[in-house]
């Protein structure tokens, strides 16, 4: 447990930071490109990992967190010596509260709305790391940690083909309908999991990510 909650300061803390720098970094116009790329390289990683857990065996798992620990800590280090060589870059960013009454009530409806559905949706996303792990043993136990190696990357690979072309193709339409289809995607492909069958089980994982590419994309470009 003391693992897991450094793990998740150490994390979460990198992605948001991350997020946060680049996207300040960034053009207007820029950033929802942005948030696909970041997206599409963090998938990657996902899809390689989720392959990875599928071709090595559960007794072979204390290597996968040896070498994990050891890349992470060659990027801390990286990260702290690049960070000593050159100054602290100040990002410039608009006030949150404009002058004008309609544009500033305007924006915090839009941020609002999202946080909103976040909490929500963040509740479907919570089970992907607890019980849906544990759902995909118990329905298909002769498949062991295959059945969840290859749902996980099939997830992963779909962000990092999808993503890009389908977010840009949709960039002029309501970001706050899309916000919502994205969030009626995710509930759907987690309702198909009822029926204990393999191929629904892709499925639901290929509607879920939709969901997850619609949802998150425009909600981090919303904030």
């Amino acid at each position: 447990m003391a693992t897991l909650f450094i793990l998740g300061i150490g994390s979460y803390g990198f992605i948001t930071s991350n997020y946060v720098w680049t996207l300040g970094n960034c053009k207007k116009e820029q950033r929802l490109k942005t948030i696909n790329l970041l997206d599409i390289v963090s998938n990657l990683g996902l899809a390689l990992a989720g392959m990875l857990i599928g071709f090595i065996s559960i007794q072979h798992f204390t290597k996968i967190f040896l070498i994990s620990s050891c890349a992470l800590g060659l990027i801390a280090l990286y990260l702290f010596f690049l960070n000593s060589k050159k100054q602290n870059i100040i990002i410039e960013t608009p006030p949150l509260i404009s002058n004008d009454t309609s544009t500033s009530s305007m924006n915090f409806g839009g941020l609002y709305y999202a946080l909103g559905c976040l909490f929500f949706v963040g509740l479907i996303i919570s089970q992907t790391s607890s019980t849906y792990p544990l759902f995909l043993q118990k329905s298909f136990p002769e498949m062991g940690t295959m059945s969840f190696s290859i749902l996980f990357t099939l997830n992963a690979f779909l962000i990092v083909f999808f993503q890009a072309p389908l977010i840009n193709s949709l960039k002029n339409a309501n970001k706050i309908m899309l916000i919502g289809l994205g969030a009626l995607l995710l509930g759907s492909g987690m309702v198909l999991l009822n029926f204990s069958f393999f191929t629904i089980a892709i499925l639901s994982c290929v509607i879920f990510t939709l969901g997850e590419i619609l949802f998150f994309s425009i909600a981090q470009l919303i904030c």
